[in-house]
C-alpha cells in the first residue's frame, strides 16, 4: 500500500497544535513509523496546482520557520543560496540608491530583515523566493491503486477539488476524514464556510473510496446529507479518535489578584473551547443570571479558549456585567501546560455546546478523573457514555439544575466514581482501525 498523506494544514499550522491538526499529527506519526506502509508526505501548493513532497519530520519540528519541501535536482541549501543572490540583484523600482543599498545588505539576513526595512519590498522579495523555490519542487505523482489520504483538505480551493477529481479518474483512491458537517447541517453557527464546504463535499465525497467519520453522529450526518443531495454514497465508516495525548507538565497560569481570589483549585467549573456561537457559552450566562436572581450560589466558572466568531456581543455583556464579575472568567487562549493545570485543578467540566462532531473536551476531563456536564445532542453522548450528566443545551433551567446538583457532595462523588472507570482510547488503536479499513477497501477492490 502506498499512501500519499496530505499534511497541508498541519505543516502550515503555527503555534500549539490543537483541534484537527492535532489529529493529523497523531495519525501522521503512525503512518510515518509503519514499516508495512509506504507513506509519502505531501502538501498542497496552489501555485503548482499539485501536491508536493515534504520532509514531514523537519516540517513538523520547524513549524513557523518554513515548510521543508523536497526538490528535484537541488537541495534546499543550494536553492536558498540562489535565492539570496536573487534578492541582492533585484531591481527595486522607485527606490533611491541609499535605500537599495540598505535593502541589499539586509537581504543577506533573509526576508524578515527586508520586511522590517521596507514591508512592500519585503513582500515582493518573498514572492520571488516562493516562485524560485517552487520551480523545482518534487511533484507527487500518485498512480492507479495508490491512496491519497486527506485528514482535512483544502475545501475552499477549486484547484484542489479539480486535482482530486483528476486523480480519481486515474484510479487513485481518495480516503477522506470528515470531522463534522456542521457548517452544512447547522449553518447558523458557521455560515462563513457553508458554500465552499458544500461544494467540496458534493464534488469529492461521492468519488471517495472510503470516508472516515470521527463519530457515529457524523457518519449518519454524512450519509443523510449525501442522500438528500441524491449523490452516490461511498463506504462511510466510524473510527474512534484517540484521546491519550501525551500529558504536558502542568503550569499554573499567571493570574491577576482578582482572578487568583476566585480561581482556586478544586473549586471552579471549567469550560474549554473556542468562544463561538456553536459552543453555547451564552447558556452559562443565563444560568448564572438565573442563579443570582434566585439566590443560588454557584462555583466560579472559568472559560478557556480564544475568541471566535459571532460572539462579540455576549463577550462584552459577560465581561461588563457586575453581577457575574466575580463568577465568570474568560481566560482566552492558553498554553498546553496551562490547560493541563486547568483540567487537573477544576472541580468538573461543563460543556453545553449545541453540536459537536466529536467532543474531545469531554474525554480530556474524564481522563483527568473530573466529572462532566454535557449536552445530550449530536455526538457528545458517544464520548464517555453514561458516565456524564446530560442537559438540553436549549434550556438554561436544565443547566442550572445540573450545576446545582453538582453542588451536592453526594451527587458529585457519584459522578466522580462513574468517570473514574473511563479508559481512554489510544492513538495506536485509532490508527489500527483506519489501517484495517483501508486494507479491507483494497481487498474488496481486488475482488
Amino acid at each position: 500500500m502506498r499512501v500519499f498523506y496530505d499534511s497541508t494544514q498541519l505543516v502550515h499550522w503555527e503555534g500549539t497544535i490543537t483541534g484537527i491538526p492535532r489529529v493529523m499529527n497523531e495519525l501522521g506519526k503512525r503512518f510515518h513509523d509503519d514499516s508495512f506502509i509506504e507513506t509519502v508526505f505531501v502538501s498542497w501548493v496552489k501555485a503548482k496546482h499539485s501536491l508536493i513532497h515534504v520532509d514531514y519530520v523537519q516540517s513538523i519540528e520547524h513549524r513557523g520557520a518554513g515548510i521543508r519541501y523536497l526538490h528535484d535536482g537541488e537541495n534546499d541549501e543550494i536553492v536558498a543560496e540562489q535565492s539570496r543572490k536573487t534578492f541582492s540583484s533585484m531591481n527595486v523600482v522607485g527606490e533611491n540608491v541609499a535605500q537599495k543599498t540598505l535593502i541589499q545588505k539586509v537581504a543577506k539576513k533573509g526576508v524578515s530583515g527586508i520586511k522590517r526595512v521596507h514591508p512592500r519590498v519585503g513582500n515582493k522579495v518573498e514572492r520571488v523566493l516562493q516562485e524560485r523555490r517552487a520551480a523545482d519542487y518534487k511533484i507527487a505523482e500518485p498512480q492507479a491503486g495508490d491512496v491519497v489520504f486527506i485528514g482535512w483538505g483544502e475545501w475552499w480551493d477549486d484547484g484542489f477539488i479539480y486535482y482530486l477529481q483528476q486523480q480519481a479518474k486515474k484510479g487513485v483512491k481518495i480516503v477522506q476524514i470528515i470531522h463534522d458537517l456542521l457548517p452544512l447541517s447547522d449553518p447558523q453557527f458557521s455560515g462563513h464556510s457553508t458554500v465552499s464546504l458544500g461544494r467540496y463535499c458534493e464534488a469529492i465525497l461521492p468519488i471517495c473510496e472510503l470516508v472516515l467519520c470521527v463519530s457515529e453522529y457524523t457518519k449518519n450526518d454524512t450519509i443523510t446529507w449525501l442522500k438528500s443531495k441524491k449523490l452516490h454514497v461511498p463506504e462511510v465508516v466510524f473510527f474512534r479518535l484517540g484521546d491519550d495525548f501525551s500529558s504536558k507538565k502542568a503550569t499554573k497560569p499567571a493570574f491577576t489578584a482578582a482572578q487568583a481570589k476566585h480561581i482556586r483549585p478544586d473549586e471552579f467549573v471549567l469550560s474549554v473551547g473556542t468562544l463561538e456561537a456553536r459552543k453555547n457559552f451564552v447558556q452559562f450566562y443565563y444560568a448564572y443570571k438565573l442563579a443570582k436572581s434566585r439566590g443560588i450560589d454557584l462555583p466560579t466558572l472559568v472559560h478557556v479558549g480564544k475568541r471566535g466568531w459571532k460572539t462579540e456581543n455576549i463577550y462584552d455583556i459577560v465581561s461588563d456585567d457586575p453581577q457575574v464579575a466575580d463568577k465568570i472568567f474568560l481566560m482566552g487562549g492558553v498554553s498546553d501546560e496551562e490547560l493541563t493545570w486547568y483540567y487537573a485543578n477544576c472541580k468538573y467540566l461543563a460543556h453545553p455546546s449545541f453540536c459537536e462532531g466529536w467532543g474531545l473536551q469531554i474525554a480530556e476531563s474524564a481522563m483527568n478523573g473530573k466529572p462532566v456536564i454535557a449536552s445530550s445532542t449530536s455526538s457528545m453522548p458517544e464520548v464517555i457514555g453514561d458516565r456524564a450528566m446530560y442537559v438540553n443545551p436549549y434550556s438554561s433551567d436544565e443547566l442550572l439544575t445540573a450545576l446545582q446538583q453538582m453542588n451536592s457532595q453526594k451527587v458529585y462523588d457519584a459522578q466522580k466514581k462513574k468517570v473514574a472507570s473511563y479508559k481512554p482510547t489510544s492513538w495506536d488503536t485509532s490508527y489500527t482501525q483506519i489501517k484495517d479499513y483501508m486494507k479491507s477497501m483494497l481487498t474488496e477492490k481486488e475482488k
